[in-house]
């Protein structure tokens, strides 16, 4: 994967707090408690879950700047349902695809547009590596 379809691919991942547990790689400091310990919800919740036959549909817009790092505007779209999800990333001021990723019944495929590359995983997963708004809405009131 070239750094720039990385630097997307890692940019669209990072705004999924699924990886928000306690412990995890989601930013937050491992404080030896369980999740709801800390007082965090589960995504895996029942009210934090896309009902089934419902998609839930997010846009989202990530700007990158700073001093050492290389300046990008992106535009993140994302269907999301019980268990598949799609996002597509595109460049904010071009509109040119930068990659899309789809995910469900245990295969994530992404592709790299610029490498013009698809990339296949295979996973045990059942759930897309995306959370909900709704589970998102209560991971910021939990900080707050």
């Amino acid at each position: 994967m070239r750094p720039t379809t990385l630097a997307a691919v890692l940019a669209a991942l990072a705004i999924t707090p699924v990886v928000a547990h306690a412990g995890s790689t989601g930013g937050f400091a491992y404080t030896g408690q369980s999740q709801a310990q800390a007082g965090l919800p589960d995504p895996t919740d029942g009210p934090y879950l896309v009902p089934a036959g419902k998609v839930e549909h997010r846009v989202s817009r990530v700007e990158v700047s700073g001093t050492k790092a290389r300046a990008s505007a992106e535009r993140q779209e994302l269907w999301l349902t019980a268990n598949r999800a799609r996002m597509v990333v595109t460049d904010a001021k071009t509109g040119r695809l930068r990659t899309e990723i789809t995910d469900g019944g245990g295969v994530t495929r992404i592709f790299d547009a610029a490498a013009r590359k698809l990339t296949v995983l295979h996973t045990k997963a059942t759930a897309p590596p995306y959370t909900s708004a709704a589970f998102e809405a209560a991971l910021y009131r939990a900080y707050v």
